[in-house]
């Protein structure tokens, strides 16, 4: 699956979510391509903290950010959008 790919999909399951009901309708699939997306942005900057790294890129919307945004600004700062 292409990064674009799993950012539509990601967008869609949301979607779907806000039409139906409630966060416990969340796909669980969605865990591991965003988690891949994580670890790959994390492998490029190996120095930087978890911490640190997920302020970088969520900033402080990390609470309330989708996981199709949090995928967003991780190619942004892997430099692939």
């Amino acid at each position: 699956m292409s990064h674009q790919e799993l950012i539509d999909e990601l967008k869609e399951s949301e979607r779907r979510m806000r039409r139906g009901s409630m966060a416990a309708d969340r796909d669980p699939e969605r865990i591991g391509p965003v988690m891949l997306l994580l670890w790959e942005t994390w492998d490029r900057y190996p120095t930087m903290r978890l911490g640190q790294l997920i302020a970088a890129v969520a900033g402080c919307n990390q609470f309330y950010m989708e996981d199709s945004a949090l995928a967003e600004n991780l190619l942004h700062f892997l430099g692939e959008k």
